[in-house]
């Protein structure tokens, strides 16, 4: 029986509690002031004592229910957090029809994801490859060494033709790349690199053909006999030629590296001559004033002659000699015999 009674109490104690707080605070209030009641009718108080003091409770007793019902505040407008119950989940799941009315349930939310924000790379611009420009004067270059000339203006470009030491090349166009400056050939249409290079560069062409021939003459086999008069008439136009001349070697200076030779050219079939300038390089001492000489060079221009009796100056070709040998006289001796 006693069991009995203790489950009974158990439960409705249990139910007690499962009321709001301000329903709880209501009820043991309203009990204390039963009780009270109770006291103050039963004493040998006056009855105006017992009426007022009945009043004074009732309304104190109003008061903190009214208190007790309204959500507690902490200072200022923020809340004061509420003290939950532990939420401990069960073995089989918790579904809405296990919590109890009136209960605020915590619900875990789980924090947000970074999401990681793929930014594609900058894609590099092209850099345009260098445009070719003309070139500012006559450019002309002459190889120091066996060089290639190539497709493109790069090393890596195919070989057009390779130009043995010596070569001269007239150049149109320059580019300046990353390994160097490049000049293109006017002729096979290739480029050479100038800078860094083993090449020289001149802006006249005699110039070059005379640093040409100092280096690397041509081949006496590829010489050509010529009429000096035409040479005499346009020095210009056969610049850079392999040529052959013969007469007499009318005046003969020798210098430090160099001699310097007035050579009466024989016209081909005729005793007509014409005065030619030659020097020879290095500097050939054997060559003597007077004697008939058989001489191979190559045009370079034109050089200035001062007449020693009357001083009058002459403009006269220039050849870069390279070989020279004796040539015949004529059959009374007197005269070098023509070509």
């Amino acid at each position: 029986m006693s069991q009995r009674i203790s489950s009974v109490a158990d439960s409705v104690w249990r139910e007690f509690r499962r009321w709001p707080a301000w329903a709880q605070l209501g009820d043991w209030l309203a009990g204390f002031w039963i009780l009270v009641l109770v006291v103050l009718w039963r004493s040998s108080r006056p009855t105006w004592l017992k009426v007022g003091g009945s009043a004074l409770f009732a309304l104190a007793l109003l008061l903190l229910t009214t208190i007790g019902s309204e959500p507690n505040t902490g200072s200022g407008d923020r809340p004061l957090a509420q003290a939950r119950p532990e939420s401990r989940p069960s073995p089989t799941g918790s579904s809405p029809a296990s919590v109890p009315t009136g209960t605020a349930v915590a619900t875990a939310t789980p924090p947000p994801r970074a999401t990681a924000i793929h930014t594609p790379a900058p894609t590099p611009t092209p850099t345009p490859p260098p445009t070719p420009q003309p070139v500012a004067k006559p450019t002309f270059v002459v190889n120091t060494q066996p060089v290639g000339c190539h497709e493109a203006p790069s090393a890596d470009a195919p070989i057009v033709v390779h130009r043995p030491t010596g070569t001269i090349q007239a150049m149109d166009l320059v580019v300046r790349q990353p390994d160097g400056v490049w000049h293109r050939e006017v002729d096979r249409r290739c480029w050479t690199r100038t800078n860094p290079g083993p090449v020289r560069q001149f802006d006249d062409l005699g110039t070059a053909v005379a640093f040409a021939v100092t280096i690397q003459p041509p081949p006496a086999a590829s010489a050509r006999l010529i009429d000096p008069r035409e040479l005499a008439a346009d020095p210009t136009a056969f610049i850079g030629r392999n040529v052959i001349l013969q007469g007499r070697a009318l005046n003969v200076t020798q210098h430090d590296d160099y001699t310097w030779v007035q050579v009466l050219a024989l016209v081909p079939g005729r005793s007509t001559d014409e005065s030619i300038v030659v020097e020879m390089r290095p500097k050939q001492p054997r060559l003597l004033r007077d004697e008939c000489y058989r001489v191979y060079g190559v045009v370079v221009g034109t050089q200035t002659v001062t007449r020693l009796l009357t001083g009058a100056t002459n403009v006269v070709p220039l050849v870069y000699g390279y070989a020279f040998e004796p040539a015949p006289r004529d059959r009374f001796g007197i005269s070098c015999a023509p070509p």
